[in-house]
């Protein structure tokens, strides 16, 4: 499993999956089809996108688009942002306001499942429950500059105006 195997699964888990609950199911089927080492290989890449994406900027952008959030929030934001396909999320890496090109006003952009499907994939292939024991953590720190909800409009004003009118 490399980076364009592992972009290459979250793209195919679109097809023949017209909402995000089917796509998450999906991502779980294909993920289910691979060894149990290529399916932490895969939580292995998951991981290193995460990273990159897990910056001050690309949070604010989260809650401008989602109307405020958590953490969790922010984390199915983020996968919201990688099951658009990896020119997408490179995209948003390069100007973070590219991640909220597909986002709707009113519409969450968020997808939670994929934090979880290399997990249940794991289990469904294997029959243990030792995923989070044989994966490495996924350990983040948030880079860039903090902001305040006060600091949005100045921000971000584009998006602002788009998803707080």
């Amino acid at each position: 499993m490399d980076v364009g195997q592992f972009w290459a699964l979250v793209e195919q888990s679109g097809e023949g999956a017209p909402d995000l609950d089917q796509r998450g199911e999906r991502m779980v089927s294909l993920l289910a089809e691979l060894s149990a080492e290529e399916i932490l290989r895969f939580q292995r890449l998951f991981a290193q996108r995460v990273v990159d994406a897990y910056r001050w900027d690309w949070m604010a952008v989260a809650f401008i688009v989602n109307g405020g959030g958590a953490a969790e929030q922010f984390d199915a934001f983020v996968g919201w942002v990688m099951v658009q396909g990896r020119a997408y999320f490179e995209a948003a890496l390069a100007d973070p306001e590219r991640a909220a090109d597909r986002a709707q006003p009113g519409q969450s952009a968020e997808f939670a499942a994929l934090w979880s499907a290399p997990a249940r994939a794991y289990s469904r292939r294997t029959g243990r429950d030792d995923f989070h024991e044989s994966a490495e953590p996924i350990s983040i720190v948030m880079e860039g500059d903090r902001w305040q909800e006060d600091d949005l409009e100045q921000l971000f004003p584009v998006l602002v105006k788009r998803f707080r009118p």
